[in-house]
């Protein structure tokens, strides 16, 4: 288990008892300590319950997706009618990384996609776990004969 969560679960009840303390001594929900107390502690106690499902959102979503969420997010919360270029922003950004990852644009430099067909190099670092134990023999240059690395025996006349 993670402290971590415990700790934040932990803070928002420590709010919520000061909220209901307060709540309570007072009978005033306007007074700002009540209110604070009761709004933080509801919000930390609702992510610390939710913190395994939002751990797991955000491995799997891509963090240009997030990014671009949150700026239509902003806009649309300064500006309720800024719904519609929200979601349209949202929508041309999306379309275009589609568009970019199947046109190979958005690729990084030394990724395997962007290498050409014939002079790819294969290495540890892009071999699949099948490919571990493949070795590409050598070959003279010209020739396209193999240097040798084979199991037949050569008679040497």
């Amino acid at each position: 288990m993670d402290w971590r969560r415990h700790v934040l679960g932990g803070i928002g009840v420590l709010f919520l008892a000061v909220g209901v303390f307060r709540l309570v001594a007072t009978g005033d929900f306007g007074e700002t300590w009540t209110s604070l107390g009761m709004r933080v502690g509801i919000i930390l106690v609702a992510i610390w319950l939710a913190l395994p499902q939002i751990q797991q959102l955000l491995a799997r979503v891509p963090l240009w997706l997030l990014v671009t969420l949150a700026i239509a997010f902003f806009f649309v919360l300064r500006n309720a009618r800024l719904l519609p270029i929200a979601l349209l922003f949202v929508g041309v950004i999306v379309a275009l990384k589609v568009a970019g990852r199947m046109l190979g644009i958005f690729n990084s430099p030394g990724s395997p996609q962007n290498l050409p067909r014939r002079g790819r190099v294969i290495d540890a670092q892009h071999r699949g776990p099948h490919e571990a134990d493949r070795r590409i023999p050598a070959t003279n240059s010209g020739t396209g004969e193999s240097t040798g690395g084979g199991t037949g025996a050569r008679s040497s006349d």
